[in-house]
């Protein structure tokens, strides 16, 4: 079981990294009890950071009382 929520995202780019630019992924982040919003923060970052400018990473809280984030990986647009 990976206890950091860091580190659980770095595998999940192993399966990123695969992924042809036509292609999209959407999944949910399950959040820590404590720190949420700087653990989310350093998720996004490291997704950002590892896909790099080809695509967008989007996140959002669908519903307020969950802990936990929705998050869209799309192919960003050619010319912006």
């Amino acid at each position: 079981m990976i206890r950091n929520l860091s580190a659980a995202a770095a595998v999940g780019l192993s399966g990123l990294a695969q992924v042809t630019t036509s292609c999209a992924s959407v999944f949910i982040l399950k959040l820590p009890m404590k720190k949420r919003w700087l653990e989310t923060q350093r998720c996004i970052a490291l997704l950002r950071d590892s896909l790099g400018d080809a695509w967008t990473v989007r996140a959002k809280q669908l519903y307020h009382d969950r802990e936990e984030v929705t998050v869209a990986v799309l192919p960003t647009r050619p010319g912006g």
